[in-house]
């Protein structure tokens, strides 16, 4: 366990930092959800139809974005592409944040090397973070193993990130558990 109240702070504040990103994630999927609903209630629309993102018509000026509307709509659906697309984004921020940001605060307050924090939680997204920008969300069987407090991937193998995983991810930051122990000492 932590010694100092900085220490604790610092776990405080990035807790309080996920939660606004977690709440910013909720609320992209909710409003993804219900436009993908009001798009598939309109008769008639031909779902090859370019969805086009960016000032002016599709095909007559620049678009940023131009998308088959059945495309757009499926991505736009609970735990679609567009979800999958932000949660792994999220999940990569949040490592980073925690590696590069509240890892080093907490190393300060603590008087000790930023390696010497540990938090077997941020340990399990390493490996999980390292699966999706690396290996095409595809966890090896010698890591998975080594996950200790999230139940997701359940397996090794292919797997993908939802609402769900998302949620769980969360809920283990809001209690997880940050101690020190020397590098030279690894259990």
């Amino acid at each position: 366990m932590l010694e100092t109240r900085e220490g604790k702070l610092a776990v405080k504040q990035f807790q309080k930092t996920t939660e606004a990103a977690h709440t910013a994630y909720q609320m992209a999927n909710y409003g993804m959800g219900r436009t993908a609903r009001e798009l598939s209630r309109h008769q008639g629309i031909d779902p090859l139809a370019p969805f086009a993102i960016g000032p002016g018509e599709p095909g007559k000026t620049d678009q940023l974005v131009v998308l088959p509307t059945k495309l757009v709509i499926e991505g736009m659906q609970h735990n679609g592409l567009f979800s999958t697309l932000i949660a792994t984004g999220l999940l990569a921020w949040i490592y980073s944040l925690w590696e590069e940001e509240y890892r080093y605060k907490i190393s300060q307050a603590e008087d000790c090397k930023k390696n010497d924090v540990r938090c077997d939680l941020m340990n399990d997204l390493r490996l999980i973070r390292h699966w999706v920008l690396h290996d095409r969300m595809i966890a090896d069987e010698k890591n998975h193993k080594k996950l200790k407090v999230l139940s997701w991937p359940s397996k090794s193998g292919e797997f993908a990130i939802g609402k769900a995983e998302m949620e769980e991810l969360q809920r283990a930051i809001n209690k997880m558990e940050v101690y020190k122990q020397p590098v030279s000492q690894k259990s």
